[in-house]
């Protein structure tokens, strides 16, 4: 009989744990979005080494902007602990899916459609997906929260063709209860 209690109690703190996790990614996204109308995003990343490319931030212990910022206030040194969370959320993140309406006016496409529109490479290959959906196709990692929940390393793209789209890897800071960006790890324009 303790078992089952035992085995109830934990099962009950994991459901919490998971549902606060969501609340919390759906929160992270709807600080980044904002009222965004239209946003169609990927099920799950289509790119299978981003959770390795995230990885290499942590080789060094202070992370700047990639772009050479001399404000001290612009860094942020990372300890044992935060590697460690990190790299745990990293690992799990591989099998993760977003779920349908994740934002308000939000729609999520399949990961083998999102696959299919991202390894097109000729003329005319978007212009289905225009007509259906508008024009960005949006990836974006799940949010890896460290420091209790004051800071994120969150990786996202906006694809709107062949050769059209923009991405970043930063680290997001908690101030006044929204989330903004604060440290650009890397970033691509196309």
């Amino acid at each position: 009989m303790k078992i089952v209690l035992i085995l109830t109690v934990l099962i009950g703190i994991s459901s919490v744990a998971t549902a606060q996790s969501s609340s919390a990614d759906k929160q992270f996204l709807k600080s980044i979005f904002g009222g965004s109308l239209n946003v169609v995003y990927s099920q799950r990343i289509v790119n299978p080494g981003l959770s390795k490319h995230l990885k290499t931030f942590l080789n060094k212990d202070t992370v700047r902007n990639h772009h050479y910022d001399p404000d001290p206030e612009n860094y942020l040194v990372l300890n044992e602990a935060d590697r460690n969370e990190i790299i745990r959320q990293l690992d799990e993140m591989g099998s993760f899916q977003w779920p349908k309406k994740v934002l308000k006016h939000a729609e999520r496409i399949p990961a083998a459609d999102a696959q299919n529109l991202l390894s097109a490479r000729f003329p005319g290959s978007w212009d289905v997906f225009y007509e259906q959906y508008g024009k960005n196709l949006y990836q974006f990692s799940k949010p890896i929260f460290f420091r209790n929940h004051t800071l994120s390393l969150f990786y996202y793209d906006a694809r709107c063709g062949i050769l059209c789209g923009k991405g970043h890897v930063a680290i997001y800071r908690l101030k006044f209860g929204k989330w903004e960006k604060w440290l650009t790890l890397d970033e691509w324009l196309s």
